[in-house]
């Protein structure tokens, strides 16, 4: 069983939460080239781009926790 890098794990999270890779490329301002290298580990994200995706992930469990 292989581990994702937190890196990944954020990166599939949000995109899982946004929907379409090409919608997080706009959100986190990358080309598709980029975002595909980050979440199959080829590359890691700018911190930018990972601070980003943290963000998405962050904005999803606070609109979880007020909607219970």
């Amino acid at each position: 069983m292989t581990h994702d890098s937190p890196h990944i794990h954020a990166l599939r999270g949000a995109a899982k939460i946004i929907g379409d890779e090409a919608k997080l490329c706009e959100l986190l301002r990358v080309p598709r080239e980029d975002l595909s290298k980050w979440l199959s580990g080829a590359s890691r994200p700018t911190l930018e781009g990972y601070i980003r995706a943290l963000d998405i992930l962050w904005v999803d469990q606070v609109k979880q926790c007020w909607t219970k």
